[in-house]
């Protein structure tokens, strides 16, 4: 049960399932089996909404919506301040540790399969070096009951890089160091908060800054939180997020050289890969048809791999 393959479709789990939903949740299994399949797509399929309705309604009383009100998280104690936590240099080792195996800015614009493996299949290594630096900074977060609000206020990111460190602290590390009994925590409380902080960023348009726009590594993070929800509405958010990317990489890479000396970059460093960018291209015009088998070839891990995770 720890096979890189199933490590490999963690990142992509977005519904948290109780005991008491045993049976639905079977039934949900099957469900998104066949939109990966080939059959109706995750977005579109009815009987998905239905299944999780009772799923939404226990994890509701854990959502952490964008809003200073706090009370409905529980009446224990107020929420704390994480300025002291969430810090600009936190955010900086945040970056560090997430890119560091990026030797290039070649693979930042367009990163291939090795890079996006230590991502998307890292093991117990990357657990373990996750765990060890971040995840005192995740229990600090979970005990201070804070809204998204208050996060985002206590961070105070000042730049398109602390936002999306923001966003990969609260999504993608809680899936690194919290496994096994303890995964629930992910769904029940990180996700709630990186969906609420992807979309202010996406809102403020973040992921459209200079240095994130035509850069895959960066640009992605902030969409794959709306993955995450068992909301179908953020689902189709992200699609449309997905494909507007797809599209602007497109636009670039058919243009003449632009004057932009930065945009200038970012086009020659696609043209030097063209099969993987039209690889990305395809995988992001299908998402709507096949919605889980083509994230994971959006992340360049080959479609063969995905069939047999898919099992």
């Amino acid at each position: 049960m720890n096979s890189p393959l199933m490590r490999m479709r963690r990142p992509f789990q977005g519904i948290a399932i109780r005991r008491s939903c045993h049976r639905r949740a079977l039934d949900l299994r099957g469900a998104i089996s066949a939109a990966s399949s080939g059959g109706p797509s995750l977005p579109q399929h009815a009987r998905l909404s239905k299944l999780t309705a009772p799923v939404r309604q226990l994890s509701r009383s854990h959502q952490y919506p964008m809003s200073t009100q706090a009370g409905h998280l529980g009446q224990q104690s107020q929420p704390s301040s994480l300025e002291k936590t969430i810090t600009p240099q936190l955010l900086g080792e945040v970056r560090d540790f997430w890119f560091s195996h990026l030797a290039s800015e070649d693979a930042a614009i367009l990163p291939g399969f090795n890079e996006m493996k230590r991502w998307f299949m890292g093991g117990e290594e990357l657990d373990t070096l996750c765990s060890e630096r971040f995840k005192p900074v995740l229990e600090a977060i979970k005990s201070s009951n804070a809204t998204p609000e208050a996060i985002i206020s206590d961070a105070s990111p000042s730049d398109p890089g602390d936002w999306l460190a923001l966003v990969l602290l609260l999504d993608q590390f809680p899936r690194n160091c919290y496994r096994g009994s303890s995964a629930s925590l992910v769904f029940l409380i990180f996700d709630p908060l990186a969906q609420a902080v992807a979309r202010k960023a996406i809102d403020l348009g973040i992921p459209f800054s200079q240095d994130t726009k035509y850069y895959l590594s960066r640009r992605m993070w902030f969409y794959l939180p709306l993955m995450h929800s068992e909301d179908l509405a953020l689902h189709d958010q992200a699609v449309a997020e997905y494909e507007r990317m797809g599209r602007d990489f497109k636009t670039l890479m058919t243009s003449s050289p632009v004057n932009d000396a930065a945009e200038e970059r970012c086009r020659q460093a696609l043209a030097t890969d063209k099969r993987q960018l039209k690889r990305f291209w395809l995988r992001i015009s299908t998402l709507r048809t096949s919605t889980v088998k083509s994230l994971f070839a959006l992340v360049a891990i080959p479609i063969a791999t995905v069939r047999l995770a898919g099992k």
